[in-house]
Protein backbone atom coordinates (compact mmCIF):
# COMPACT_ATOMS: atom_id res chain seq x y z
CA UNK A 1 0.00 0.00 0.00
CA UNK A 2 1.41 3.15 -1.30
CA UNK A 3 2.16 6.11 1.53
CA UNK A 4 -0.49 8.35 1.73
CA UNK A 5 -0.59 12.03 3.44
CA UNK A 6 -1.84 12.45 6.88
CA UNK A 7 -3.96 15.33 7.92
CA UNK A 8 -1.42 17.75 9.02
CA UNK A 9 1.18 16.77 6.33
CA UNK A 10 1.87 17.68 2.72
CA UNK A 11 0.34 14.89 0.20
CA UNK A 12 2.80 12.54 -0.97
CA UNK A 13 4.34 11.99 -4.43
CA UNK A 14 4.40 8.22 -3.80
CA UNK A 15 1.25 7.81 -6.59
CA UNK A 16 2.99 9.27 -9.58
CA UNK A 17 6.22 7.09 -8.72
CA UNK A 18 4.00 3.81 -8.36
CA UNK A 19 2.15 4.85 -11.98
CA UNK A 20 5.57 6.01 -13.38
CA UNK A 21 8.02 2.47 -12.40
CA UNK A 22 5.52 0.13 -11.36
CA UNK A 23 2.49 0.01 -13.35
CA UNK A 24 -0.38 2.81 -14.56
CA UNK A 25 -3.07 2.46 -12.57
CA UNK A 26 -0.91 1.72 -9.46
CA UNK A 27 -0.82 5.05 -8.69
CA UNK A 28 -4.54 5.98 -8.76
CA UNK A 29 -5.23 3.03 -6.36
CA UNK A 30 -2.34 4.09 -3.72
CA UNK A 31 -4.66 7.56 -3.95
CA UNK A 32 -7.68 5.77 -3.16
CA UNK A 33 -9.20 6.43 -6.67
CA UNK A 34 -10.27 2.56 -7.05
CA UNK A 35 -12.12 3.04 -10.54
CA UNK A 36 -9.18 5.28 -12.15
CA UNK A 37 -6.92 2.70 -10.93
CA UNK A 38 -9.07 -0.06 -12.61
CA UNK A 39 -9.49 1.31 -15.41
CA UNK A 40 -5.97 2.29 -16.13
CA UNK A 41 -4.47 -0.96 -14.91
CA UNK A 42 -6.99 -2.90 -17.57
CA UNK A 43 -6.08 -0.69 -20.25
CA UNK A 44 -2.66 -1.05 -19.60
CA UNK A 45 -2.58 -5.05 -19.38
CA UNK A 46 -4.53 -5.35 -22.43
CA UNK A 47 -1.66 -2.89 -24.42
CA UNK A 48 0.66 -5.54 -22.93
CA UNK A 49 -0.98 -8.29 -23.94
CA UNK A 50 -1.69 -7.01 -27.03
CA UNK A 51 1.48 -5.95 -27.61
CA UNK A 52 3.23 -9.71 -26.71
CA UNK A 53 0.93 -11.27 -28.97
CA UNK A 54 2.19 -8.94 -31.87
CA UNK A 55 5.59 -9.76 -30.93
CA UNK A 56 5.68 -13.87 -30.72
CA UNK A 57 3.22 -13.66 -33.95
CA UNK A 58 5.74 -11.58 -35.40
CA UNK A 59 9.11 -13.86 -34.56
CA UNK A 60 6.94 -16.99 -35.38
CA UNK A 61 6.24 -15.48 -38.69
CA UNK A 62 9.89 -14.74 -39.13
CA UNK A 63 11.42 -17.86 -38.23
CA UNK A 64 8.50 -19.85 -40.23
CA UNK A 65 9.19 -18.34 -43.59
CA UNK A 66 13.37 -18.30 -42.75
CA UNK A 67 13.61 -22.50 -42.29
CA UNK A 68 11.48 -22.89 -45.52
CA UNK A 69 13.97 -20.61 -47.15
CA UNK A 70 16.87 -22.63 -46.24
CA UNK A 71 15.16 -26.05 -47.41
CA UNK A 72 14.26 -24.62 -50.64
CA UNK A 73 15.93 -22.94 -53.59
CA UNK A 74 13.05 -19.85 -54.20
CA UNK A 75 14.21 -16.41 -53.40
CA UNK A 76 14.14 -15.43 -49.75
CA UNK A 77 11.08 -14.62 -48.39
CA UNK A 78 9.89 -10.87 -47.40
CA UNK A 79 10.34 -9.87 -43.41
CA UNK A 80 7.05 -9.87 -41.90
CA UNK A 81 5.36 -6.14 -41.15
CA UNK A 82 6.23 -4.20 -37.80
CA UNK A 83 3.38 -1.72 -38.26
CA UNK A 84 1.20 -3.60 -35.72
CA UNK A 85 3.81 -3.40 -32.94
CA UNK A 86 4.54 -0.16 -33.32
CA UNK A 87 0.64 0.57 -33.42
CA UNK A 88 0.32 -0.88 -29.77
CA UNK A 89 3.67 0.70 -28.69
CA UNK A 90 2.29 3.87 -29.70
CA UNK A 91 -0.71 3.77 -27.71
CA UNK A 92 0.84 2.01 -24.92
CA UNK A 93 2.74 5.04 -24.70
CA UNK A 94 -0.34 7.37 -24.75
CA UNK A 95 -2.06 5.68 -22.59
CA UNK A 96 1.03 5.62 -19.87
CA UNK A 97 1.29 9.28 -20.56
CA UNK A 98 -2.29 10.24 -19.69
CA UNK A 99 -2.40 7.94 -16.64
CA UNK A 100 0.87 10.26 -14.84
CA UNK A 101 -0.87 13.30 -15.96
CA UNK A 102 -4.04 11.75 -14.35
CA UNK A 103 -2.04 10.55 -11.50
CA UNK A 104 -0.63 14.29 -10.95
CA UNK A 105 -3.89 16.31 -11.62
CA UNK A 106 -5.25 14.34 -8.58
CA UNK A 107 -2.11 14.77 -6.40
CA UNK A 108 -2.75 18.87 -7.10
CA UNK A 109 -6.42 18.88 -5.81
CA UNK A 110 -5.10 17.47 -2.60
CA UNK A 111 -2.31 19.46 -2.29
CA UNK A 112 -5.35 22.42 -3.16
CA UNK A 113 -7.66 20.94 -0.46
CA UNK A 114 -4.52 20.58 1.62
CA UNK A 115 -3.50 24.13 1.62
CA UNK A 116 -7.15 25.19 1.64
CA UNK A 117 -7.32 23.64 5.21
CA UNK A 118 -4.53 24.92 6.33
CA UNK A 119 -5.80 28.36 5.42
CA UNK A 120 -9.04 28.22 7.09
CA UNK A 121 -7.30 26.72 9.87
CA UNK A 122 -4.90 29.92 10.51
CA UNK A 123 -8.15 32.34 9.54
CA UNK A 124 -9.84 30.68 12.69
CA UNK A 125 -6.79 31.40 14.58
CA UNK A 126 -6.79 34.85 13.35
CA UNK A 127 -10.33 35.02 13.59
CA UNK A 128 -10.71 37.22 16.85
CA UNK A 129 -7.77 39.60 15.71
CA UNK A 130 -10.05 39.90 12.21
CA UNK A 131 -12.69 40.60 14.23
CA UNK A 132 -11.25 43.44 16.30
CA UNK A 133 -9.89 45.22 12.69
CA UNK A 134 -13.22 44.96 11.12
CA UNK A 135 -14.80 46.64 14.00
CA UNK A 136 -12.36 49.83 13.38
CA UNK A 137 -12.22 49.63 9.65
CA UNK A 138 -15.39 48.72 8.26
CA UNK A 139 -15.18 48.42 4.31
CA UNK A 140 -18.54 49.18 2.18
CA UNK A 141 -19.68 48.52 -1.10
CA UNK A 142 -19.45 52.11 -1.71
CA UNK A 143 -15.62 52.12 -0.59
CA UNK A 144 -14.94 49.11 -2.89
CA UNK A 145 -16.94 50.73 -6.06
CA UNK A 146 -15.05 53.96 -5.55
CA UNK A 147 -11.59 52.13 -5.36
CA UNK A 148 -13.17 50.46 -8.57
CA UNK A 149 -13.86 53.46 -10.05
CA UNK A 150 -10.65 55.04 -9.53
CA UNK A 151 -8.84 52.31 -11.41
CA UNK A 152 -10.91 52.38 -13.68
CA UNK A 153 -10.38 56.36 -14.50
CA UNK A 154 -6.88 55.67 -14.78
CA UNK A 155 -7.45 52.63 -17.43
CA UNK A 156 -9.58 54.82 -19.30
CA UNK A 157 -11.76 52.42 -19.76
CA UNK A 158 -15.69 53.87 -19.83
CA UNK A 159 -17.40 50.70 -19.42
CA UNK A 160 -15.67 49.50 -16.71
CA UNK A 161 -16.39 53.26 -15.06
CA UNK A 162 -19.73 52.71 -15.85
CA UNK A 163 -19.80 49.79 -13.76
CA UNK A 164 -18.17 50.42 -11.31
CA UNK A 165 -20.80 53.68 -11.15
CA UNK A 166 -23.97 51.31 -11.02
CA UNK A 167 -22.18 49.19 -8.39
CA UNK A 168 -22.28 51.89 -6.04
CA UNK A 169 -24.88 53.48 -7.56
CA UNK A 170 -24.09 57.43 -6.74
CA UNK A 171 -21.56 57.40 -4.01
CA UNK A 172 -18.57 56.05 -6.15
CA UNK A 173 -19.30 59.51 -8.43
CA UNK A 174 -18.72 61.38 -5.54
CA UNK A 175 -16.56 59.32 -3.52
CA UNK A 176 -13.72 61.30 -1.98
CA UNK A 177 -9.75 59.98 -1.78
CA UNK A 178 -7.11 61.59 -0.07
CA UNK A 179 -6.59 65.63 -0.54
CA UNK A 180 -10.54 65.94 -0.97
CA UNK A 181 -9.15 64.72 -4.76
CA UNK A 182 -12.44 63.05 -6.33
CA UNK A 183 -12.65 60.97 -9.36
CA UNK A 184 -13.76 63.58 -11.32
CA UNK A 185 -10.62 65.35 -10.62
CA UNK A 186 -8.99 62.73 -12.04
CA UNK A 187 -10.62 62.57 -15.12
CA UNK A 188 -10.22 65.38 -15.61
CA UNK A 189 -6.47 65.82 -15.38
CA UNK A 190 -6.20 62.58 -17.76
CA UNK A 191 -8.58 64.68 -20.47
CA UNK A 192 -11.12 61.95 -20.43
CA UNK A 193 -14.08 63.89 -21.81
CA UNK A 194 -16.76 60.87 -22.00
CA UNK A 195 -15.78 60.16 -18.55
CA UNK A 196 -15.83 63.57 -17.36
CA UNK A 197 -19.55 63.70 -18.89
CA UNK A 198 -20.38 60.12 -16.90
CA UNK A 199 -19.38 61.41 -14.16
CA UNK A 200 -21.13 64.07 -14.23
CA UNK A 201 -24.15 62.59 -15.37
CA UNK A 202 -23.89 60.24 -12.24
CA UNK A 203 -23.51 63.00 -9.84
CA UNK A 204 -20.60 64.44 -9.45
CA UNK A 205 -19.49 67.72 -8.61
CA UNK A 206 -18.04 69.80 -11.10
CA UNK A 207 -16.60 72.20 -8.70
CA UNK A 208 -15.86 69.85 -6.40
CA UNK A 209 -12.54 71.00 -4.36
CA UNK A 210 -9.43 69.61 -2.90
CA UNK A 211 -7.95 70.48 0.45
CA UNK A 212 -6.13 73.16 -1.16
CA UNK A 213 -9.81 74.78 -2.42
CA UNK A 214 -8.42 73.24 -6.36
CA UNK A 215 -11.36 72.46 -8.54
CA UNK A 216 -11.37 69.66 -11.41
CA UNK A 217 -11.18 72.49 -14.44
CA UNK A 218 -8.21 73.53 -12.05
CA UNK A 219 -6.57 70.06 -13.03
CA UNK A 220 -7.38 70.16 -16.54
CA UNK A 221 -6.23 73.80 -16.64
CA UNK A 222 -2.53 72.29 -15.41
CA UNK A 223 -2.30 69.74 -18.39
CA UNK A 224 -3.80 71.68 -20.91
CA UNK A 225 -6.82 69.03 -20.85
CA UNK A 226 -8.76 71.00 -23.54
CA UNK A 227 -11.48 68.35 -24.17
CA UNK A 228 -12.15 67.57 -20.88
CA UNK A 229 -12.59 71.27 -19.89
CA UNK A 230 -15.47 71.44 -22.61
CA UNK A 231 -17.45 68.91 -21.11
CA UNK A 232 -16.83 70.39 -17.70
CA UNK A 233 -17.87 73.87 -18.62
CA UNK A 234 -20.58 72.81 -20.47
CA UNK A 235 -21.99 71.10 -16.96
CA UNK A 236 -21.78 74.41 -15.39
CA UNK A 237 -17.80 74.72 -13.79
CA UNK A 238 -17.07 77.82 -12.34
CA UNK A 239 -14.01 79.26 -14.82
CA UNK A 240 -13.39 82.12 -12.00
CA UNK A 241 -13.68 79.47 -9.08
CA UNK A 242 -10.63 80.40 -6.84
CA UNK A 243 -8.27 77.93 -4.40
CA UNK A 244 -7.59 78.89 -0.84
CA UNK A 245 -5.02 81.22 -2.10
CA UNK A 246 -6.91 82.88 -4.36
CA UNK A 247 -5.60 80.74 -7.50
CA UNK A 248 -8.21 80.26 -10.33
CA UNK A 249 -8.12 77.75 -13.61
CA UNK A 250 -6.76 80.89 -15.84
CA UNK A 251 -3.50 81.26 -13.47
CA UNK A 252 -2.36 77.46 -13.64
CA UNK A 253 -2.81 77.38 -17.09
CA UNK A 254 -1.39 80.67 -18.01
CA UNK A 255 2.02 79.34 -15.97
CA UNK A 256 2.24 76.18 -17.59
CA UNK A 257 1.73 78.08 -21.33
CA UNK A 258 -1.36 75.87 -21.65
CA UNK A 259 -2.44 77.98 -24.99
CA UNK A 260 -5.78 75.46 -25.77
CA UNK A 261 -6.84 75.52 -22.29
CA UNK A 262 -6.49 79.76 -22.40
CA UNK A 263 -8.57 79.91 -25.14
CA UNK A 264 -11.18 77.67 -23.86
CA UNK A 265 -10.98 79.94 -20.32
CA UNK A 266 -11.28 83.10 -21.93
CA UNK A 267 -13.84 82.36 -24.60
CA UNK A 268 -15.98 81.28 -21.27
CA UNK A 269 -15.51 84.55 -19.87
CA UNK A 270 -12.75 84.12 -17.63
CA UNK A 271 -11.58 87.11 -15.25
CA UNK A 272 -7.83 88.43 -16.97
CA UNK A 273 -7.41 90.53 -14.05
CA UNK A 274 -8.15 88.18 -11.16
CA UNK A 275 -5.36 88.03 -9.05
CA UNK A 276 -4.38 86.06 -6.14
CA UNK A 277 -3.90 86.85 -2.42
CA UNK A 278 -0.39 87.52 -3.29
CA UNK A 279 -1.73 90.05 -6.01
CA UNK A 280 -0.69 88.46 -9.09
CA UNK A 281 -2.95 88.19 -12.30
CA UNK A 282 -2.78 85.29 -14.72
CA UNK A 283 -0.17 87.62 -16.80
CA UNK A 284 1.79 87.77 -13.93
CA UNK A 285 2.07 83.72 -13.83
CA UNK A 286 2.52 83.81 -17.10
CA UNK A 287 5.75 86.19 -17.02
CA UNK A 288 7.06 84.57 -13.99
CA UNK A 289 7.46 81.16 -15.69
CA UNK A 290 8.55 82.74 -18.65
CA UNK A 291 5.43 81.49 -20.69
CA UNK A 292 6.17 83.76 -24.08
CA UNK A 293 3.00 82.81 -25.59
CA UNK A 294 0.66 82.80 -22.87
CA UNK A 295 2.26 86.23 -21.97
CA UNK A 296 1.18 87.30 -25.62
CA UNK A 297 -2.49 85.98 -25.74
CA UNK A 298 -3.36 87.48 -22.15
CA UNK A 299 -1.87 90.80 -23.27
CA UNK A 300 -3.76 90.67 -26.79
CA UNK A 301 -6.95 90.07 -24.89
CA UNK A 302 -6.43 92.30 -21.87
CA UNK A 303 -6.18 94.97 -24.87
CA UNK A 304 -8.92 93.78 -27.18
CA UNK A 305 -11.40 93.96 -23.57
CA UNK A 306 -9.88 97.72 -22.93
CA UNK A 307 -10.49 98.69 -26.31
CA UNK A 308 -14.00 97.03 -26.63
CA UNK A 309 -14.79 98.92 -22.74
CA UNK A 310 -13.95 102.19 -24.06
CA UNK A 311 -16.21 101.49 -27.77
CA UNK A 312 -18.99 100.63 -25.49
CA UNK A 313 -19.33 102.84 -22.80
CA UNK A 314 -22.39 104.67 -22.72
CA UNK A 315 -24.13 101.85 -24.53
CA UNK A 316 -26.60 99.41 -23.19
CA UNK A 317 -26.19 96.46 -25.13
CA UNK A 318 -27.55 93.25 -24.57
CA UNK A 319 -25.34 90.02 -25.61
CA UNK A 320 -27.06 87.06 -26.44
CA UNK A 321 -26.30 83.58 -28.14
CA UNK A 322 -26.55 83.52 -32.19
CA UNK A 323 -29.90 82.54 -32.25
CA UNK A 324 -30.10 82.66 -36.00
CA UNK A 325 -32.89 84.38 -37.97
CA UNK A 326 -35.28 86.40 -35.70
CA UNK A 327 -38.37 86.49 -36.98
CA UNK A 328 -38.51 82.19 -35.36
CA UNK A 329 -37.17 83.78 -31.63
CA UNK A 330 -39.81 84.88 -29.46
CA UNK A 331 -38.20 86.89 -25.74
CA UNK A 332 -41.61 86.17 -23.22
CA UNK A 333 -41.39 85.52 -19.86
CA UNK A 334 -41.94 81.64 -19.28
CA UNK A 335 -45.79 81.81 -17.74
CA UNK A 336 -46.13 80.75 -14.61
CA UNK A 337 -49.46 78.30 -13.21
CA UNK A 338 -51.50 80.47 -11.01
CA UNK A 339 -51.24 78.82 -7.77
CA UNK A 340 -54.05 77.16 -6.47
CA UNK A 341 -55.15 75.27 -2.63
CA UNK A 342 -57.12 72.72 -4.51
CA UNK A 343 -57.13 69.73 -6.54
CA UNK A 344 -57.59 70.04 -10.61
CA UNK A 345 -60.83 69.55 -11.77
CA UNK A 346 -61.94 65.55 -12.13
CA UNK A 347 -59.09 64.93 -9.89
CA UNK A 348 -59.16 62.97 -6.46
CA UNK A 349 -58.53 64.97 -3.11
CA UNK A 350 -54.97 64.89 -2.07
CA UNK A 351 -53.57 65.27 -5.72
CA UNK A 352 -50.55 66.98 -6.18
CA UNK A 353 -50.87 70.21 -7.87
CA UNK A 354 -47.85 71.81 -9.86
CA UNK A 355 -46.41 74.56 -7.55
CA UNK A 356 -45.79 77.53 -9.78
CA UNK A 357 -42.64 77.60 -12.02
CA UNK A 358 -39.99 80.66 -10.61
CA UNK A 359 -40.83 83.47 -12.99
CA UNK A 360 -37.78 84.29 -15.09
CA UNK A 361 -37.05 84.93 -19.06
CA UNK A 362 -36.61 81.91 -21.23
CA UNK A 363 -35.64 82.32 -25.52
CA UNK A 364 -38.03 79.87 -27.39
CA UNK A 365 -37.68 79.00 -30.25
CA UNK A 366 -40.99 78.41 -32.33
CA UNK A 367 -40.87 75.68 -35.78
CA UNK A 368 -44.24 75.11 -37.47
CA UNK A 369 -44.31 72.09 -39.21
CA UNK A 370 -47.95 72.77 -40.80
CA UNK A 371 -51.25 71.25 -40.23
CA UNK A 372 -51.31 73.40 -37.07
CA UNK A 373 -48.49 71.25 -35.55
CA UNK A 374 -45.44 73.75 -33.85
CA UNK A 375 -42.43 72.14 -32.40
CA UNK A 376 -41.37 74.55 -29.42
CA UNK A 377 -38.15 74.69 -27.99
CA UNK A 378 -36.48 76.69 -25.08
CA UNK A 379 -32.61 77.74 -24.83
CA UNK A 380 -30.29 75.86 -22.18
CA UNK A 381 -27.85 78.12 -22.14
CA UNK A 382 -25.03 75.97 -20.10
CA UNK A 383 -26.25 73.61 -22.95
CA UNK A 384 -25.65 75.61 -25.97
CA UNK A 385 -28.82 74.00 -27.79
CA UNK A 386 -32.34 74.40 -27.99
CA UNK A 387 -34.32 71.78 -26.25
CA UNK A 388 -37.65 70.63 -26.94
CA UNK A 389 -40.37 72.19 -24.65
CA UNK A 390 -42.13 69.53 -24.62
CA UNK A 391 -42.07 65.62 -25.87
CA UNK A 392 -43.04 65.37 -29.61
CA UNK A 393 -46.37 64.40 -29.78
CA UNK A 394 -48.75 61.89 -31.52
CA UNK A 395 -50.07 64.72 -33.95
CA UNK A 396 -46.30 66.15 -34.38
CA UNK A 397 -45.42 62.73 -35.51
CA UNK A 398 -48.30 61.90 -37.75
CA UNK A 399 -46.98 64.22 -39.82
CA UNK A 400 -44.31 62.30 -40.65
CA UNK A 401 -45.92 58.89 -40.55
CA UNK A 402 -50.16 59.70 -41.54
CA UNK A 403 -50.79 56.36 -40.36
CA UNK A 404 -48.60 55.57 -37.02
CA UNK A 405 -50.65 54.42 -33.34
CA UNK A 406 -49.35 54.53 -30.11
CA UNK A 407 -51.47 52.08 -28.81
CA UNK A 408 -53.21 51.69 -25.81
CA UNK A 409 -52.90 49.91 -22.34
CA UNK A 410 -56.72 47.88 -21.47
CA UNK A 411 -58.31 50.22 -23.09
CA UNK A 412 -56.69 53.75 -22.17
CA UNK A 413 -55.68 55.24 -25.65
CA UNK A 414 -52.10 56.85 -25.94
CA UNK A 415 -53.04 57.92 -29.08
CA UNK A 416 -54.14 61.13 -28.49
CA UNK A 417 -52.56 63.87 -30.85
CA UNK A 418 -51.52 65.98 -27.60
CA UNK A 419 -50.42 62.79 -26.28
CA UNK A 420 -46.57 61.66 -26.22
CA UNK A 421 -45.95 59.44 -29.40
CA UNK A 422 -45.07 55.98 -28.05
CA UNK A 423 -43.87 52.87 -30.23
CA UNK A 424 -41.28 54.41 -31.41
CA UNK A 425 -37.73 53.13 -31.62
CA UNK A 426 -34.55 54.62 -31.48
CA UNK A 427 -34.24 54.42 -35.33
CA UNK A 428 -38.10 56.04 -35.74
CA UNK A 429 -36.85 58.89 -33.73
CA UNK A 430 -34.00 59.47 -35.39
CA UNK A 431 -35.62 59.27 -38.88
CA UNK A 432 -38.19 61.97 -37.89
CA UNK A 433 -35.44 64.36 -36.61
CA UNK A 434 -33.69 63.76 -40.45
CA UNK A 435 -37.47 64.40 -42.10
CA UNK A 436 -37.00 67.55 -39.84
CA UNK A 437 -34.10 68.64 -40.74
CA UNK A 438 -35.08 68.13 -44.78
CA UNK A 439 -38.08 69.69 -44.95
CA UNK A 440 -37.39 72.68 -41.66
CA UNK A 441 -33.83 73.02 -41.68
CA UNK A 442 -34.41 76.65 -43.21
CA UNK A 443 -36.66 77.08 -39.91
CA UNK A 444 -34.00 77.08 -37.72
CA UNK A 445 -31.04 79.08 -36.42
CA UNK A 446 -28.10 78.82 -38.98
CA UNK A 447 -25.60 76.17 -38.69
CA UNK A 448 -28.01 73.91 -35.96
CA UNK A 449 -29.54 71.13 -36.89
CA UNK A 450 -32.66 68.66 -35.52
CA UNK A 451 -31.63 66.00 -33.88
CA UNK A 452 -31.95 63.68 -30.65
CA UNK A 453 -30.13 64.63 -27.47
CA UNK A 454 -27.10 63.76 -26.08
CA UNK A 455 -27.39 62.24 -22.81
CA UNK A 456 -25.33 65.19 -20.99
CA UNK A 457 -27.80 68.03 -23.15
CA UNK A 458 -30.60 66.15 -21.61
CA UNK A 459 -29.59 66.29 -17.82
CA UNK A 460 -28.38 69.57 -17.63
CA UNK A 461 -32.07 70.72 -18.96
CA UNK A 462 -33.22 67.97 -15.91
CA UNK A 463 -31.02 69.45 -13.47
CA UNK A 464 -32.09 72.91 -14.05
CA UNK A 465 -28.77 74.47 -12.96
CA UNK A 466 -28.42 72.80 -9.56
CA UNK A 467 -27.41 68.88 -8.39
CA UNK A 468 -30.70 68.24 -8.12
CA UNK A 469 -31.60 64.44 -7.33
CA UNK A 470 -34.92 64.30 -9.25
CA UNK A 471 -35.86 66.53 -12.05
CA UNK A 472 -38.37 68.18 -10.14
CA UNK A 473 -36.13 68.89 -7.18
CA UNK A 474 -35.56 66.75 -3.52
CA UNK A 475 -39.26 66.01 -2.44
CA UNK A 476 -40.67 62.73 -2.37
CA UNK A 477 -43.12 62.03 -3.35
CA UNK A 478 -42.78 64.10 -6.47
CA UNK A 479 -44.59 67.51 -6.74
CA UNK A 480 -45.91 66.68 -10.43
CA UNK A 481 -45.16 64.52 -13.18
CA UNK A 482 -47.32 61.49 -14.86
CA UNK A 483 -45.71 58.12 -12.53
CA UNK A 484 -47.28 54.96 -11.81
CA UNK A 485 -50.01 56.27 -9.27
CA UNK A 486 -53.44 55.84 -7.39
CA UNK A 487 -55.40 56.32 -11.02
CA UNK A 488 -53.13 53.70 -12.53
CA UNK A 489 -53.69 51.15 -9.90
CA UNK A 490 -57.35 51.71 -9.40
CA UNK A 491 -57.93 50.82 -13.31
CA UNK A 492 -54.89 49.06 -14.56
CA UNK A 493 -54.51 45.11 -13.09
CA UNK A 494 -51.18 43.76 -11.45
CA UNK A 495 -50.18 47.61 -10.73
CA UNK A 496 -48.66 48.98 -7.61
CA UNK A 497 -48.10 52.42 -8.02
CA UNK A 498 -46.34 55.28 -5.71
CA UNK A 499 -47.56 55.07 -2.67
CA UNK A 500 -49.59 58.82 -1.36
CA UNK A 501 -49.25 59.97 -5.38
CA UNK A 502 -51.64 60.54 -7.98
CA UNK A 503 -51.36 62.41 -10.47
CA UNK A 504 -55.01 61.85 -11.63
CA UNK A 505 -54.25 59.83 -15.35
CA UNK A 506 -54.38 56.22 -15.82
CA UNK A 507 -51.59 56.27 -19.04
CA UNK A 508 -49.90 59.22 -20.65
CA UNK A 509 -50.80 62.50 -20.25
CA UNK A 510 -50.80 65.56 -22.48
CA UNK A 511 -47.83 67.11 -23.14
CA UNK A 512 -48.75 70.19 -21.68
CA UNK A 513 -49.79 68.91 -18.69
CA UNK A 514 -47.11 66.88 -17.55
CA UNK A 515 -45.26 69.16 -15.35
CA UNK A 516 -42.58 71.63 -16.38
CA UNK A 517 -39.48 72.64 -14.02
CA UNK A 518 -38.11 76.12 -13.87
CA UNK A 519 -36.85 76.27 -17.15
CA UNK A 520 -40.06 75.83 -18.65
CA UNK A 521 -39.26 72.20 -19.96
CA UNK A 522 -42.01 69.75 -19.72
CA UNK A 523 -42.31 66.05 -18.99
CA UNK A 524 -38.17 65.85 -18.09
CA UNK A 525 -40.15 63.37 -15.19
CA UNK A 526 -42.49 60.50 -16.18
CA UNK A 527 -44.93 60.55 -18.79
CA UNK A 528 -42.63 58.67 -21.42
CA UNK A 529 -39.10 57.43 -21.43
CA UNK A 530 -37.01 59.87 -24.11
CA UNK A 531 -34.60 58.27 -26.54
CA UNK A 532 -31.23 59.67 -25.86
CA UNK A 533 -28.30 59.80 -28.98
CA UNK A 534 -25.78 58.29 -26.88
CA UNK A 535 -24.78 54.36 -26.65
CA UNK A 536 -24.91 52.72 -23.54
CA UNK A 537 -22.26 50.16 -23.70
CA UNK A 538 -18.82 50.34 -25.80
CA UNK A 539 -20.38 47.33 -28.03
CA UNK A 540 -22.77 49.62 -29.34
CA UNK A 541 -25.64 47.40 -28.67
CA UNK A 542 -28.06 49.28 -26.19
CA UNK A 543 -28.98 53.16 -26.70
CA UNK A 544 -29.93 55.09 -23.87
CA UNK A 545 -33.19 56.33 -22.63
CA UNK A 546 -34.10 59.01 -19.98
CA UNK A 547 -36.30 60.21 -17.56
CA UNK A 548 -38.93 57.74 -16.31
CA UNK A 549 -42.55 57.05 -17.23
CA UNK A 550 -46.02 57.02 -16.97
CA UNK A 551 -45.74 53.13 -15.91
CA UNK A 552 -42.99 53.45 -13.86
CA UNK A 553 -43.04 53.63 -9.99
CA UNK A 554 -39.50 52.51 -9.13
CA UNK A 555 -37.90 55.55 -6.70
CA UNK A 556 -34.06 54.21 -7.90
CA UNK A 557 -35.54 54.81 -11.71
CA UNK A 558 -36.43 57.99 -11.35
CA UNK A 559 -33.45 60.13 -10.60
CA UNK A 560 -31.46 61.93 -12.53
CA UNK A 561 -28.65 59.88 -12.53
CA UNK A 562 -30.20 56.73 -13.17
CA UNK A 563 -29.33 55.36 -16.99
CA UNK A 564 -32.42 53.28 -18.66
CA UNK A 565 -31.45 51.79 -22.05
CA UNK A 566 -33.01 49.47 -24.47
CA UNK A 567 -31.55 47.77 -27.73
CA UNK A 568 -32.45 51.03 -30.30
CA UNK A 569 -35.12 48.87 -32.36
CA UNK A 570 -37.34 48.58 -29.32
CA UNK A 571 -40.82 49.88 -29.56
CA UNK A 572 -42.50 50.33 -26.45
CA UNK A 573 -46.03 51.77 -25.23
CA UNK A 574 -43.68 53.91 -22.16
CA UNK A 575 -40.97 55.15 -24.74
CA UNK A 576 -40.69 58.15 -26.66
CA UNK A 577 -38.58 61.32 -27.53
CA UNK A 578 -38.10 64.65 -27.92
CA UNK A 579 -36.14 66.64 -30.03
CA UNK A 580 -33.29 69.38 -29.75
CA UNK A 581 -32.00 71.90 -32.30
CA UNK A 582 -28.10 71.80 -31.40
CA UNK A 583 -24.98 71.75 -33.24
CA UNK A 584 -24.14 68.61 -35.48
Amino acid sequence: MAETASSDSRPSRTPIFLSAVVMPGSGQFAQKRIGAGIFFSAIFLLCFIGLATAAVRWVFFYYRDMSRWLTSDGAMPPTPSFAPILWLLAFSLVVYVINLCDVYLAYLRECERWGQKKLEERLRSMLPIVAALLAFVPVTRGEAAADALYRAILSNDVAWVAGAIEQGETNAARAVFAGGVTPMHVASSLNQPSIVGLLFVAGADADARTAGGFTPLHWAASRNAADAMKVLIQSGADVNAKSNRGITPLHWAAARNAIEAMKLLISAGADLTCATESGFTPLHWAVMNNAEQAQILLAFHIVSREFDDAASSGMDTAKTPDAGPPQTVVEKPEETEPAAETAEPGSQPGVPVEPPAERRFARTLSVPIGFGQTLEFVWVDIGRCWIGKYEVTNGQYRRFRPRHSSGSREGFSLDGDEQPVAMVSWHDAAAYCKWLNENFGDRIPRGFVFRLPTELEWVLAARCGDNRPYPWGTRWPPPYGNFSDLSARQHLSLWRGITGYDDGFVVSCPVDQSGSNEMGIYGLAGNVWEWCDDWFDEKKIYRIRRGGSWDFDDRSSLRIDHRGFDRPETRDEAVGFRVVVALP
